[in-house]
């Protein structure tokens, strides 16, 4: 099948566009209408980031308006298609979902169309606006559902009508406005980053080596934004908190369980963004607080390899000397997957057994 009738055929039609001169056509040219009167100047900037972008019209017929776009989808048909039509080097297409697409760099122009309800499904809630303020440096620009007022998603969990108070979290509302009325119960938003201080960070007072963040942005917001962490992240190798042993092996002596569920915790929330914390060891309580001490040693779930799982079995076992082998098995088991799903379920199963 032809490319232009690969995409006059797809469902649901609101990508439909001919691909000579990149003309919208149908009800994307309703939804381009909608944008270019209520968001004048959106599509343009430095970078964009074009989420869920099907075909690619927002990345493609934008391509002279950034120094840098990228789209993903998780359809690689829609993908390959992407890449055959671009015709620009500054352009490109990953076929990744939103959890799983990792980058250390954000973007100051971010597009949603038509996604958010299909990001809450994914991870089974708002986390994903976490990472979606992570991500971006300045303005996004969502269309879709904010509530299970809109018919096609009346049977999403009732959580998901909090939306709009968890933007609300990261992001300003700055305009609002009906979707197209093929989309009933849809809209068109576009948000605004708030400025959201880390807090403070003083190692020293602590740790009389020298300690410093990571440079990654995304990973930073990411990892202090957990619901079990203080907002410290240090590097790989420090972390140490609170008085410890000077033996060589370190171990936990008290509160070992109480620890160890908050690691779970921590390790489920990353997992529902696509990272983990390799770092059992080194996670533990600070000083003035019930929080934990966040790292550097957060990464990617799509790198995880023999070598970060064999460290990870090494400090576990020595740090957590009461958690049973079935545990600590099941947890490597699924780390061998690289599956966010496995490895999440793997630790909320974990965390009920001790």
């Amino acid at each position: 099948m032809r490319i232009q009738d690969e995409i006059n055929n797809e469902y649901p039609p609101t990508h439909t566009f001919i691909i000579k001169d990149l003309v919208p056509t149908i009800i994307l040219k309703e939804r381009i209408n909608l944008i270019n009167r209520y968001f004048p100047g959106f599509f343009k900037g430095e970078r964009f980031l074009d989420i869920g972008c099907s075909f690619g019209f927002f990345s493609l017929s934008n391509s002279s308006n950034f120094k840098k776009i990228i789209g993903i989808d998780i359809n690689q048909k829609s993908i390959k298609i992407c890449n055959l039509l671009k015709i620009k080097e500054n352009i490109n297409f990953f076929p990744v979902s939103f959890r799983n697409f990792i980058i250390d760099k954000q973007f100051d122009k971010i597009f949603l169309g038509n996604g958010p309800h299909h990001l809450f499904k994914e991870i089974n809630g708002h986390e994903w606006i976490i990472k979606l303020a992570a991500l971006s440096s300045n303005e996004v620009l969502i269309e879709g559902p904010i509530n299970t007022e809109c018919l096609d998603i009346k049977d999403f969990p009732k959580e998901f009508n909090n939306f709009m108070n968890q933007m609300d979290k990261y992001f300003k509302l700055i305009k609002m406005y009906p979707s197209v009325s093929y989309t009933p119960n849809r809209f068109l938003m576009l948000w605004k980053k708030k400025e959201i201080k880390l807090k403070p960070r003083n190692f020293k007072k602590y740790y009389k080596n020298d300690i410093y963040t990571t440079n990654d942005r995304v990973t930073l917001f990411i990892a202090s934004s957990s619901p079990v962490s203080n907002g410290l992240t240090g590097f790989f190798g420090n972390g140490w908190l609170e008085e410890f042993s000077n033996s060589e092996i370190y171990e936990y002596n008290e509160n070992e369980k109480e620890l160890f569920k908050l690691h779970c915790d921590n390790e489920i929330y990353l997992a529902k963004l696509g990272y983990w914390d390799m770092d059992s060891a080194t996670i533990n309580f600070f000083k003035e607080n019930n929080k934990l001490f966040d790292k550097s040693a957060i990464i990617p779930i799509s790198i995880i390899d023999l070598k970060y799982i064999l460290g990870y079995q090494k400090l576990l076992r020595q740090s957590y000397k009461t958690i049973p082998l079935i545990v600590q098995t099941k947890i490597e088991t699924a780390l061998f997957s690289k599956d966010p799903n496995k490895i999440m379920e793997a630790f909320i199963w974990a965390k009920k057994q001790v």
